[in-house]
């Protein structure tokens, strides 16, 4: 799957293009990112089972998820995703993607446990790289206080 040195990232959005600007935006954060993108949730599941459920493996990554996608929505996903192994849900810290600024939606989407973020679209490359360095992927930024602005909600 990846290095242990590497950074890794699984994106699951249905739209090819935010799946590009996420992309673009990792790459520009993270030098030589392993980043895996899903335009089908069910997918990224199936690929999640496989390459994670693997005995001794211990690959931190970062997932961005969109709400609101088709066949499987973003919360079908995370149901899906809370049944898997503690080992492989232990690798995982999810930042929720969406459109919607309705409180009732981001208490439900932060009541999964796995979710540490729900971040409001678009994603910038400051709001990115804030989060990745929030949540432990990349721990050598400074700084990063400056990048709490509006339309992220942290745990």
């Amino acid at each position: 799957m990846n290095s242990k040195n590497s950074y890794n990232f699984i994106i699951v959005d249905d739209n090819p293009l935010d799946i590009t600007v996420c992309e673009l935006f990792i790459k520009k954060v993270i030098a030589k990112p392993q980043i895996r993108s899903f335009t089908l949730a069910e997918l990224a599941l199936e690929y999640i089972v496989n390459e994670y459920g693997k005995p001794g493996e211990n690959n931190p990554t970062l997932l961005l998820l969109d709400v609101y996608m088709f066949p499987m929505d973003g919360f079908e996903f995370l149901d899906s995703f809370m049944k898997l192994s503690r080992t492989i849900k232990e690798q995982f810290k999810v930042i929720v993607l969406a459109c919607s600024t309705d409180l009732p939606e981001i208490q439900k989407v932060l009541s999964y446990p796995c979710v540490v973020c729900y971040c409001v679209k678009p994603v910038t490359r400051e709001i990115l790289k804030y989060l990745i360095h929030e949540n432990g992927v990349q721990r050598n930024l400074k700084g990063a206080d400056i990048f709490k602005i509006a339309g992220v909600r942290l745990r």
